[in-house]
């Protein structure tokens, strides 16, 4: 009866710890974008769907954030166009720490690069992130502008949070 009784208590404590912070999880979606520095700019944007964990802080931000990303990379050069269409899981821990992995499809002219990319960085909050990542090609064929080494800044976007006046 008490070994019945004390796994009856635990299982009710982590029920009740769940129950309680479900209300401090938020999914949302977010505008993201930034610059990605390879041997040359490459601007980002995209959009983001993911949760964030909000805690009583005076600021009110987010203090995790974990989400899927599609986004599209862009160069500034109107003479050798490089996109790529991306899709990314990130995940943003505590209030400095997060990393992410990406599949990018870059495209110029008629050359195809697919490159898988882990990034690891700093974060703050999940709002900017200063990433370093490989660029590891899927195929044989590679695009030169495409370096085998990056250097992202993003800033994602809470549009849901500025409208509530948590700033």
């Amino acid at each position: 009866f008490l070994l019945f009784s004390t796994w009856k208590s635990v299982l009710s404590e982590g029920v009740a710890q769940r129950d309680s912070t479900r209300d401090i999880y938020n999914e949302r979606f977010m505008i993201t974008g930034g610059i990605n520095l390879h041997n040359n700019f490459i601007g980002e944007l995209g959009i983001v769907y993911g949760r964030a964990l909000d805690v009583p802080l005076s600021c009110a931000i987010p203090y995790g954030f974990t989400g899927i990303k599609i986004a599209s990379e862009l160069n500034f050069d109107s003479k050798n166009l490089i996109y790529g269409p991306k899709l990314s899981l990130e995940y943003d821990n505590f209030l400095f720490f997060g990393c992410r992995i990406s599949v990018i499809d870059y495209i110029e002219s008629n050359h195809q690069d697919y490159r898988f990319v882990p990034e690891l960085g700093l974060s703050f909050c999940g709002y900017i992130d200063l990433f370093y990542g490989i660029n590891i090609p899927m195929t044989n064929e590679t695009i030169s502008s495409i370096s085998p080494n990056r250097l992202s800044l993003i800033i994602n976007l809470d549009f849901l949070r500025f409208k509530s006046n948590h700033f």
